[in-house]
C-alpha cells in the first residue's frame, strides 16, 4: 500500500485532490482532523492550556479558534504547541495506516498534510504531491470560505515558502485552472500510482 502526502499552500485545493482521490478508491485522512482530535484527549487539555492560557478552554472542551488566535500572535507559543502535537499525530497517523493496510482494501493511502514539510513527516511518506495555486486564487477561496484576510496572511506565513514545497514534492498538481481540468490530472496521477 503507497503512502501518499497531500501538500500545498493554504487553501491551494489539498481538500479537492484528497476528496478527488477518496473518489477514485484511496483511503483518505487529514492531518489537521487527526491534530483536532488530539486536542482534547485529557493528556493534553492541560499542556495546551499551560501553552495557551485557561481562556481556551470552554465547557471542558478546548476551543480551538481561541488556540489559534493565541498561538498564532506568539511564534514561541506556536512552537511548542506544534512539538507537542506533531509527533503525537505522526504517531495516530502511522497506526491508522497499520490498521487500514491489515484490512486491505486499500492500495492507496492518502493524508492531507498542510505542515508535512514544517512538521518533518516527509521520510514517513512513499510520495509527495504538491498542489500548485496562485496566492490570489487561494486567497480568494480561504475568504469564500468564510474566513478573514488578516487569517490568510498570518497562516500563510507561518508555511514554507510554497515554491520549497513545490520543489521538494514528488508530483505537482496545478490547480490554477478549472476543477474539471484538476481532477483530471489527479485522475492521470492516480492511476499512474494503482
Amino acid at each position: 500500500m503507497k503512502k501518499i502526502a497531500v501538500t500545498g499552500g493554504i487553501a491551494s485545493g489539498k481538500s479537492t485532490v484528497c476528496s478527488i482521490l477518496h473518489s477514485l478508491g484511496a483511503y483518505v485522512c487529514s492531518s489537521d482532523d487527526v491534530v483536532h482530535s488530539l486536542l482534547n484527549l485529557p493528556s493534553n487539555i492541560e499542556r495546551v492550556c499551560q501553552i495557551c492560557g485557561d481562556q481556551v478552554l470552554i465547557d471542558n472542551k478546548i476551543d480551538r479558534e481561541k488556540v489559534a488566535n493565541s498561538v498564532f500572535s506568539n511564534p514561541l507559543k506556536l512552537k511548542e504547541l506544534e512539538n507537542l502535537l506533531h509527533p503525537q499525530a505522526l504517531k495516530e497517523i502511522k497506526v491508522k495506516f497499520e490498521k487500514v493496510k491489515s484490512e486491505g482494501n486499500f492500495n492507496i493511502f492518502v493524508v492531507e498534510a498542510p505542515l508535512l514539510f514544517e512538521a518533518g513527516w516527509e521520510p514517513f511518506f512513499d510520495i509527495v504531491i504538491a498542489i500548485d495555486s496562485e496566492e490570489e486564487s487561494s486567497k480568494k477561496r480561504y475568504i469564500k470560505s468564510g474566513h478573514l484576510e488578516s487569517d490568510f496572511k498570518r497562516r500563510r506565513k507561518r508555511q514554507l515558502n510554497e515554491d520549497q514545497k513545490l520543489k521538494r514534492a514528488h508530483f505537482i498538481l496545478v490547480n490554477k485552472s478549472t476543477i474539471e481540468e484538476l481532477e483530471n490530472e489527479t485522475r492521470k496521477l492516480f492511476n499512474h500510482f494503482s
